[in-house]
C-alpha cells in the first residue's frame, strides 16, 4: 500500500473515533440535563453540576487595546474625531462589561 493511503486510513480512523467520542459526550450531556430537569421539577431547586471536563485551549482574555497617537494635530476636526472615537469605543467597553 502506498504511504498516502495509509495516512488517509489513519486520518479516517481517527476522525471516526473522535466522532464516536463526541456522540457519547452529547448523549451523556442529554442524560445529565434530563436528570437535572427531573430534580428541578420534583424539588423546585436547580441542581448545581460541574461542566464536562474537556481539554480546551485557554481563551485569551479580552483586554482593551491602547491606541497610541503620536504627533496628533490639534485642530477642531481632530479633537472632534478623537471625542467620537472615545465615545464609540467607551460604549463598547461598557456594554461588554455589563
Amino acid at each position: 500500500m502506498a504511504l498516502g493511503y495509509v495516512i488517509a486510513l489513519v486520518l479516517i480512523g481517527a476522525g471516526s473515533v473522535l466522532f464516536v467520542v463526541g456522540l457519547l459526550m452529547v448523549h451523556q450531556e442529554a442524560r445529565e440535563r434530563a436528570r437535572n430537569l427531573k430534580t428541578f421539577l420534583k424539588t423546585g431547586v436547580v441542581p448545581v453540576t460541574m461542566a464536562p471536563v474537556a481539554n480546551t485551549l485557554k481563551a485569551s482574555s479580552r483586554q482593551s487595546a491602547e491606541i497610541l497617537h503620536l504627533n496628533v494635530p490639534r485642530t477642531p476636526e481632530a479633537d472632534a474625531a478623537h471625542a467620537l472615537r472615545r465615545a464609540y469605543y467607551g460604549s463598547h467597553v461598557r456594554s461588554a462589561a455589563a
